[in-house]
């Protein structure tokens, strides 16, 4: 173990920091190396311009990249640069030191010991995972338009009812009481009243009319609140860096004919990758049904 800590690796030249969309068809294209602390994969309900599902590409990526051996590290806990030698602290405590020639850095909050010039505040995505206690009902998805709750995407699991509300807030506005819990529920509910027409569950039928029934009120609870940085503060240059501001949809568009022999991997290669990265998937593994449902041209 001491070894491997003194160890510096000499294979890797270009190395990506960062888990996003962008992040991961960027280092497919180029076949570059990738680091990262925690995945961000997209939402549920987020899509490129030909319908094909974000989070179906996203993990095909993770698990080619995985394949290939390109991803640096396993569920690392510290990622820092000293001049050109790349630090990454494991989660299971151990140093890896890799030697490269340069860094493209497409999320700099994922680097430990990066200066920041600039603070900035920042432009966020926000996704609020909200609780609904409600009757049965066949709401998909209703654009409102505002920024604070530009959209609502409903969706459920085999007993409860979410639905996931997306703003574009900055950064002063995350811990303003006008951006918070208590207007937000106020404001999704009263969509989803006034607008959307829902109900709570049924309560029984009506006393004065047998024919009618009663209705709980409608429940909404805020369980959990996503950010996503959509500009970050400005941070220190070196000479070995890039920071990258690459657009996901252009770089789908130019590495997409390449996914016709991505889709030809065999099962048991993708199941064996499935095993290797087993936790750095968490919460969804590979599975054949998660591939496109046609094929890209």
């Amino acid at each position: 173990m001491k070894k491997l800590k003194r160890h510096i690796f000499t294979h890797v030249n270009n190395v990506v920091a960062g888990s996003s969309p962008a992040a991961f068809l960027f280092a497919h294209k180029h076949k570059y190396h990738i680091v990262f602390k925690g995945l961000q994969k997209p939402f549920f309900f987020e899509k490129f311009t030909d319908a094909i599902e974000k989070r179906k590409i996203y993990e095909m990526l993770l698990i080619h990249a995985g394949m290939e051996g390109r991803i640096l590290g396993m569920d690392n806990q510290a990622i820092r640069f000293d001049e050109k030698i790349l630090k990454i602290i494991t989660g299971g405590n151990t140093l890896l030191n890799y030697k490269i020639k340069k860094a493209y850095i497409f999320d700099p909050t994922m680097v430990n010991d990066l200066r920041v010039v600039e603070k900035k505040d920042n432009d966020l995505f926000v996704l609020d995972q909200i609780y609904l206690n409600c009757e049965k009902h066949q709401q998909v998805y209703h654009y409102v338009g505002d920024d604070f709750v530009k959209e609502l995407h409903f969706y459920k699991d085999a007993t409860k009812h979410f639905v996931g509300a997306a703003s574009y807030l900055k950064e002063s506005q995350l811990h303003d009481f006008d951006y918070g819990d208590v207007t937000l529920i106020y404001k999704v509910k009263n969509i989803m009243k006034n607008v959307l027409g829902m109900r709570g569950n049924r309560n029984g039928r009506s006393m004065e009319d047998p024919t009618k029934y009663k209705y709980y009120a409608l429940k909404a609870e805020n369980k959990r609140r996503i950010t996503r940085n959509l500009t970050f503060n400005e941070y220190e240059k070196r000479s070995y860096f890039k920071y990258m501001k690459a657009s996901e949809e252009k770089l789908w568009k130019e590495i997409k004919p390449t996914f016709a022999t991505l889709r030809e991997l065999s099962p048991w290669l993708v199941y064996r990758s499935t095993l290797i990265l087993d936790g750095m998937i968490a919460s969804s593994r590979w599975h054949p049904t998660l591939q496109p449902s046609s094929e890209p041209s």
